[in-house]
């Protein structure tokens, strides 16, 4: 390890901002999907193409409850956490908006659209390792009182804010629709001690796949194997 980091030192010191692309060329690669919350030095198209994250999007309550379910949980609500204020920032909140709609039109209508003026071409999804790809679809309604009953509350109820999520879900996949941004999803198994292979099952998406609404939305599943 300390000869292959010295190489990559050295590498660094003689290609400099170009780095990131000489490795692309050394392995022959010709264009990265850079999964990234902002891209970095050396990190841009046409090498480099960026998808950001939005899980953070569907988790706006306090995630307390889900992230005690396992250490894994724990580490990953904690960074959920993080890029979900970075995300208020840049839409101009300090915390989420009191209503449900005011959080779909100014944070996330505005982020996704944000995003895609800044290059990205696609959204990204990790949520086979925060919860089930077993959706639910609540209708509006629902989930806008779920929303207005835990907004300003700590530790929501768990079965209020799953049906909460999988609105969210479906919404953000129908906003990437219209903005032509297909969705990417890990599925498959994963990193960690407690990676629940089952709720990932891609044949739990299937009435996402089924869904009118959702005729304009690509899938892409990554890290095939089933």
């Amino acid at each position: 390890l300390k000869r292959l980091n010295d190489a990559r030192a050295r590498a660094k010191a003689i290609h400099g901002e170009h780095y990131p692309e000489w490795v692309l060329h050394q392995a022959g690669i010709g264009t990265m999907l850079a999964n990234r919350v902002t891209m970095g030095h050396g990190i841009a198209p046409p090498r480099f193409q960026w998808v950001p994250y939005a899980d953070a999007l569907i988790f706006p309550l306090d995630n307390s409850g889900m992230a005690a379910a396992s250490p894994d949980k724990e580490k990953l609500f904690a960074l959920e956490d993080t890029v979900r204020a970075r995300y208020l920032k840049q839409a101009g909140f300090t915390a989420i908006p009191a209503t449900l709609d005011d959080y779909l039109h100014q944070v996330v209508t505005a982020t996704s659209e944000r995003e895609k003026a800044g290059g990205a071409i696609t959204e990204k999804f990790e949520l086979a390792y925060l919860r089930s790809f077993a959706f639910s679809d609540p209708p509006h309604a629902q989930a806008e009182k779920i929303y207005a009953r835990w907004a300003r509350h700590s530790n929501p109820d768990l079965q209020d804010y799953e049906l909460l999520q999988s609105f969210l879900f479906r919404y953000i996949a129908v906003e990437c629709g219209r903005l032509g941004m297909p969705v990417h999803l890990h599925a498959m198994g994963g990193l960690g001690r407690y990676f629940s292979i089952a709720s990932a099952n891609p044949l739990l998406l299937e009435p996402l796949f089924n869904d009118p609404r959702l005729k304009q939305t690509n899938f892409v599943l990554l890290h095939g194997g089933w």
